[in-house]
């Protein structure tokens, strides 16, 4: 799988990254797959989080992007 959010010049986690990551896991489980390899479509792999966005956003969403952010963890 390649990470490369095309609006940013690097690859941030956002909700939107955790929701389509979490797809794209389920998709290999379904696919009776056990591992998948992530790569990034940039020179960097990852930032880190985008906190603009969880500043923006009110406190609820932001628990959302960590709690999507555990799913994803335990999926693995």
């Amino acid at each position: 799988m390649t990470i490369d959010l095309k609006d940013l010049p690097m690859n941030v986690i956002t909700r939107q990254f955790l929701e389509d990551l979490a797809a794209s896991v389920e998709k290999v489980k379904r696919s009776g797959g056990q591992r998948a390899i992530l790569t990034s479509g940039k020179p960097s792999f990852m930032a880190g989080a985008g906190f603009e966005g969880c500043q923006r956003a009110v406190s609820a969403r932001c628990r959302g992007v960590v709690q999507n952010g555990d799913e994803f963890c335990r999926a693995f």
